[in-house]
């Protein structure tokens, strides 16, 4: 991926006066890194951790040795050890339905169930047709993406009213400056 790709979004994400990226900037990365070696790991690596990134909100909850536990399943996944993750997507589902739940929580946890539907071959935004127009509101839980599922935990908010804007561009700063290169630069060389 050209890097000035990503220094374009940065910026455009900056003078966004949400700090917001939208579901077709994430999706041109997505695609970018699908024309790489090992594209499905990448991404899934990407979508892992966007969530252990928004740690902060599930760590002191119930779900948090679930989630942990999931996180290393797919370190391991990643490490090209064969895994099909069903407990831990019951577990989760279940789980998500619980109420009452923090929205904060519930997007953690999406956002794992969405990393966990990747793993097991689904399209990173369900097959919906992402275009310059889309906006996360619309995409639903079965189609948000696990790193718009990141950024509605961590930011507290999925809209752009009840989002916080600083915490989207500090976390959005960290994504395109450090998880998408490192996601771009990870071999996954299996034996």
């Amino acid at each position: 991926m050209d890097r000035a790709i990503l220094l374009m979004l940065k910026e455009k994400v900056q003078h966004d006066p949400y700090h917001a990226l939208s579901p077709y900037d994430r999706a041109r990365i997505y695609q970018a890194i699908k024309a790489t070696p090992n594209a499905h790991h990448k991404n899934l690596y990407l979508s892992s951790v966007s969530i252990w990134h928004s740690k902060h909100i599930w760590i002191q909850s119930s779900i948090a040795s679930t989630m942990i536990k999931t996180l290393a399943s797919i370190q391991l996944y990643l490490q090209g050890e064969v895994k099909d993750f069903i407990t831990e997507m019951r577990i989760l589902e279940k789980f998500s339905r619980k109420t009452p739940i923090d929205d904060e929580i519930f997007f953690s946890v999406l956002g794992m169930i969405r990393t966990l539907d990747l793993a097991n071959g689904k399209d990173i935004f369900n097959g919906y047709p992402i275009d310059k127009d889309t906006i996360d509101a619309e995409l639903g839980p079965d189609n948000i993406d696990p790193t718009g599922c990141a950024i509605a935990a961590v930011a507290h908010g999925l809209y752009d009213d009840d989002a916080d804007p600083a915490r989207r561009l500090a976390f959005w700063q960290w994504w395109l400056d450090s998880a998408v290169p490192a996601a771009l630069n990870t071999s996954f060389i299996f034996p």
